[in-house]
Protein backbone atom coordinates (compact mmCIF):
# COMPACT_ATOMS: atom_id res chain seq x y z
CA UNK A 1 0.00 0.00 0.00
CA UNK A 2 1.13 3.53 -0.63
CA UNK A 3 -0.43 6.92 0.00
CA UNK A 4 -0.61 9.76 -2.51
CA UNK A 5 -1.91 13.21 -1.61
CA UNK A 6 -2.84 15.84 -4.12
CA UNK A 7 -5.56 17.35 -6.24
CA UNK A 8 -6.97 15.27 -9.11
CA UNK A 9 -8.38 18.14 -11.18
CA UNK A 10 -8.42 21.91 -11.26
CA UNK A 11 -12.14 21.89 -10.43
CA UNK A 12 -11.62 19.93 -7.21
CA UNK A 13 -9.87 22.37 -4.92
CA UNK A 14 -9.89 20.32 -1.74
CA UNK A 15 -7.05 17.87 -1.22
CA UNK A 16 -7.74 14.16 -1.14
CA UNK A 17 -5.95 11.16 0.32
CA UNK A 18 -5.41 8.14 -1.91
CA UNK A 19 -4.50 4.68 -0.60
CA UNK A 20 -3.21 2.45 -3.39
CA UNK A 21 -3.16 -1.36 -3.19
CA UNK A 22 -2.04 -4.05 -5.61
CA UNK A 23 -4.54 -6.64 -6.84
CA UNK A 24 -2.98 -9.23 -4.53
CA UNK A 25 -3.92 -6.99 -1.57
CA UNK A 26 -7.66 -6.78 -2.37
CA UNK A 27 -8.79 -8.01 1.06
CA UNK A 28 -6.56 -5.47 2.81
CA UNK A 29 -7.88 -2.73 0.52
CA UNK A 30 -11.51 -3.51 1.42
CA UNK A 31 -10.71 -3.57 5.14
CA UNK A 32 -8.78 -0.30 4.85
CA UNK A 33 -11.60 1.39 2.91
CA UNK A 34 -14.16 0.32 5.53
CA UNK A 35 -12.01 1.56 8.41
CA UNK A 36 -11.06 4.88 6.77
CA UNK A 37 -14.24 5.86 4.92
CA UNK A 38 -14.95 9.55 4.62
CA UNK A 39 -14.94 12.55 2.35
CA UNK A 40 -11.89 12.85 0.09
CA UNK A 41 -10.67 9.34 1.01
CA UNK A 42 -9.95 7.16 -2.03
CA UNK A 43 -8.92 3.51 -2.02
CA UNK A 44 -7.62 2.18 -5.35
CA UNK A 45 -6.69 -1.29 -6.62
CA UNK A 46 -4.00 -1.27 -9.31
CA UNK A 47 -2.65 -3.97 -11.56
CA UNK A 48 0.99 -4.73 -10.87
CA UNK A 49 3.28 -3.58 -13.67
CA UNK A 50 5.50 -6.25 -15.20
Amino acid sequence: MRFIAGEPTVRMRRPYRLAEFGLDEANEAVAYAAAHAGPRQLTVLRRQSQ
